[in-house]
């Protein structure tokens, strides 16, 4: 049984402003054999032998936005499909007060 479905959206953070969407990969695809290998080279041969299995299934999360807290006072808003910064933000209002 699988939690999620092709086109599912996933919070991450109660309070985030967006959701990035899932896609369920297909395993005789090329996306498939690159994030087998990802997760291979991230978490060893466990993996190899865990996609082998009928019931494996690998989701491709599409952020959509997000934010970046490196520290006190450098925090990004990300916009932007790929997550690159090409839309990265300052956030410079600081925290307010609840109304």
């Amino acid at each position: 049984m699988s939690w999620l479905r092709e086109g599912d959206t996933v919070s991450f953070c109660s309070n985030a402003p967006a959701s990035p969407t899932t896609e369920l990969l297909p395993v005789d695809s090329a996306d498939w054999d690159v994030g087998i290998q990802c997760l291979t080279d991230r978490h060893g041969d466990r993996i190899q032998n865990l996609s082998q299995l009928s019931d494996f299934k690998l989701f491709k999360l599409n952020p959509i936005g997000g934010r970046y807290v490196k520290g006190f006072g450098k925090a990004y808003q990300i916009d932007g499909g790929s997550l690159a910064g090409e839309g990265l933000s300052h956030l410079r209002d600081g925290h307010k007060k609840r109304a």
